[in-house]
């Protein structure tokens, strides 16, 4: 049933998008003209314009989200030495840093330059970045500073290694009947805000790409915590 209903709005995803793209543009036109032409600054005009552009940069993200479920679909993987993915994570983590926020990042990975791996970094660092978006908003709701901390580890409990990267944050965390919905599409719990229940399904979909996992297995209350699980080969 989850399957089917993946499908069907990933296939409304991709046909809003294409016909919502060709629409977007001129009417962003459109506004910018009749503002440019309220010359005397009427307060009614004004605030019609205002609201129309709130409701515009609305519909845009949107669409931009339905233009993430399909890129999803499209990775390109290349192999890559563990040393430089991790290298590479570590620099893109640091430009979150700052205004408060606290991002550590560490591995636990003493013969890192014993693997390598297909990937597209890309599409881990969005991962990331959605997980600090995701995360930053709970957390600010609670009126605190973001704290996260990234741990990568490969672990060899199954029968080939995997690179595992834990991301935990000081958010309230996810309720144990919510690990599962988090993941399925248009599922969001800030409707108001403008969420599209589409972030965190593309992750999982990424994960799948890779031939990887994520899952959510914080305590509620204790934060968040997500593992991410993605294959890897050993060099020998």
């Amino acid at each position: 049933m989850i399957n089917e209903r993946k499908a069907v709005w990933e296939e409304i995803a991709l046909t809003m998008n294409h016909k919502a793209i060709n629409y977007i543009g001129p009417l962003f036109y459109a506004i910018h003209q009749l503002d440019q032409r309220n010359q005397d600054k009427d307060e009614a005009s004004e605030r019609l314009i205002k609201m129309s552009k709130s409701s515009l940069e609305g519909l845009k993200g949107i669409i931009d989200s339905m233009q993430s479920v399909a890129a999803a679909k499209g990775i390109n993987r290349e192999e890559m030495p563990l040393d430089m993915f991790v290298q590479s994570i570590e620099e893109h983590l640091d430009a979150f840093k700052g205004n408060g926020e606290a991002i550590d990042f560490s591995h636990k990975i003493t013969t890192i330059h014993s693997y390598r791996f297909q990937v597209d970094l890309g599409k881990i660092k969005q991962i990331l970045e959605e997980l600090i978006a995701n995360a930053r908003y709970w957390v600010g709701h609670q009126g605190k500073n973001l704290e996260v901390t990234v741990r990568i580890s490969v672990i060899h409990n199954q029968s080939t290694p995997r690179l595992q990267i834990l991301f935990r944050d000081n958010g309230p965390g996810i309720a144990h009947e919510n690990k599962e919905k988090i993941f399925w599409p248009y599922e969001t719990k800030r409707p108001k805000e403008g969420g599209t229940g589409l972030g965190l399904h593309i992750v999982h979909d990424i994960a799948q790409l890779h031939g990887g996992t994520i899952v959510e297995q914080g305590e509620p209350g204790a934060g968040a915590c997500f593992c991410l699980q993605l294959p890897i080969n050993q060099v020998k």
